[in-house]
């Protein structure tokens, strides 16, 4: 694998999904800390942000006019806000708003710019003003660089790509880099349906896993307030606590309201976790939240462990896994295919050279694999996805992947070293040729999740990156599970329990898990 030296070669997808808030404690230190903790110690000033938009700036062109719309209607959404062109700040006004994507709250934006485009004067629009109006809203100052970090990334997703962003770069270091790393998390992913807020994703061996959520919990009040009709910053207002305090959760499961009693307190969040599962075939359960340095050696030594413990099939589980380092998931993914052609990296400069990804080890599992995605698997996860696809090494079950196919790479800014700036450097493709990019993986035995706004980059964002060569399907067959029959389980979760019969089919050489079309099922040389 080659990195350029001093930079990192990154596809995460930091503005999918709804991730909770969460403190962290850095390696030797007794202070949790935020996240806005953390862009409170870059020195961000709006001072910085305020040079881009300036009026003539922001009125040269349709492009430049609609980022610079974008850096404030980005900082608004966190104070639950929407603006109105020229200049009106108001309310979210109904439930529809709170979920409204970046293309969707620019159109009035983008209509406004087309209905005066000749007129410059109309065009001179305060956006500083509206900046400063709402830093003035903030209630903790200490908090004022977060905000101004959500207006730049709102800038550079309209001006650049909806992938190019800023962060601190303690925050990459201590959090995002990390395999595994002590938190006050409660362990909670929140996902959205029409009516509210669910449990998109439980962190396994959390505290939330503990105390008996569930992924799919419909929340329906934390501290005795309803939350259907709140905006999500309002949500995670009310998720926050010292860890010290209790919080309260109502859910909805199976027409059962249940309340819940969470008190934060330090555990280890791990990015990478293994067990047997339980019912008739020794199957065994992988989850990779996301891929960060040593999770290919981490994979490694959990996929030996349930080797000795004598599975006879892998289920990997990679819902809601929003990518992270490639040369990790390359790796990972010759664990089960070998020393191959991983991808290739084709740069947006037409004058660099594509680069060619080879994965550096050895098999070490050939019984039957299966792999879990849902709409939020994105960038390296789909990367990973996808190469065990292409080398017919497997089952793909679940829903249509996000379609993340771009790659950035991190760098110090030069504005301020305290802040990493990772930008849009290409696009990847998987060994067939195709990418995921805008269109994502395909399953082949397709499993509907809890219902979500599964919108993907096309649908998402003002000027979504386009691939030369993008494919869902790759031309394989459709799976179902009819002649499976009940295999066994008792699972809660009814995604991973449809994922484990698939891949129990497959191990006892089912013919609703054909053989011929997905060779990787079966090893040529594996004995069940």
């Amino acid at each position: 694998m080659v990195r350029a030296q001093g930079k990192w070669v990154f596809v995460i997808l930091l503005a999918m999904g709804f991730f909770c808030w969460r403190s962290f404690q850095s390696e030797g230190s007794s202070t949790a800390r935020t996240l806005e903790d953390y862009w409170q110690e870059t020195g961000l000033e709006l001072s910085e942000l305020e040079e881009l938009l300036q009026p003539q700036l922001c009125s040269s062109s349709e492009r430049y006019f609609l980022s610079c719309a974008n850096a404030v209607v980005s900082m608004a959404q966190r104070f639950s806000l929407q603006i109105h062109p020229p200049s009106q700040i108001v309310p979210l006004g109904g439930k529809d708003e709170l979920y409204e994507s970046e293309k969707l709250q620019l159109s009035s934006w983008k209509k406004f710019y087309r209905q005066h485009h000749n007129n410059k004067e109309a065009l001179q629009i305060s956006f500083i003003g509206i900046a400063r109006n709402l830093i003035d809203r903030v209630k903790n100052k200490n908090h004022e660089p977060f905000y101004v970090g959500m207006g730049f990334n709102g800038f550079l997703s309209v001006f650049k790509d909806p992938h190019t962003y800023l962060t601190p770069m303690k925050y990459y270091q201590d959090v995002t880099s990390k395999p595994d790393g002590k938190t006050f998390s409660l362990g909670i992913t929140l996902g959205r349906e029409k009516d509210g807020y669910f449990l998109r994703k439980i962190q396994p061996r959390s505290i939330a896993d503990e105390t008996g959520l569930r992924r799919g919990d419909k929340i329906l009040k934390i501290n005795e307030k309803n939350v259907a009709a709140l905006g999500l910053n309002q949500v995670l207002e009310l998720l926050r606590s010292e860890p010290s305090q209790n919080i309260q959760l109502t859910v909805l499961r199976k027409d059962k309201s249940i309340n819940f009693q969470l008190k934060r307190r330090m555990n280890t969040n791990e990015a990478i976790t293994s067990q047997v599962l339980p019912g008739k075939r020794k199957l065994g359960l992988l989850t990779i939240s996301r891929f960060t340095y040593e999770t290919c050696e981490i994979t490694k030594k959990k996929v030996q462990s349930l080797i000795k413990d004598g599975i006879r099939g892998l289920l990997v589980d990679l819902r809601d896994n929003p990518g992270g380092l490639v040369e990790e998931a390359a790796c990972t993914a010759s664990l089960f295919v070998g020393p191959r052609k991983m991808f290739v990296l084709k740069y947006l400069e037409v004058d660099k050279e594509e680069e060619i990804f080879y994965g550096d080890q050895e098999k070490i599992f050939s019984a039957p694999l299966a792999v879990l995605i849902n709409s939020e698997t994105a960038s390296s996860a789909e990367l990973f996805a996808g190469i065990l696809r292409d080398y017919n090494r497997g089952v793909i079950v679940g829903e249509r992947s996000f379609g993340k196919g771009s790659f950035q790479e991190g760098d110090t800014w030069f504005k301020n070293s305290s802040l990493a700036l990772f930008q849009t450097q290409g696009l990847f493709y998987l060994p067939s040729g195709d990418s995921p990019q805008a269109v994502g993986i395909e399953p082949d035995i397709e499993i509907r999740g809890k219902s979500a706004f599964q919108e993907r980059e096309a649908q998402m964002f003002l000027y979504p990156l386009q691939a030369s060569r993008p494919t869902a399907s790759h031309g394989r067959k459709k799976m179902n599970l009819a002649s499976c029959g009940d295999k066994g389980g008792s699972l809660e979760d009814p995604e991973l329990l449809k994922a484990q019969l698939a891949l129990s089919c497959a191990s006892m050489g089912s013919s609703s898990a054909n053989t011929t079309d997905y060779e990787g099922l079966h090893d040529s040389n594996g004995s069940f």
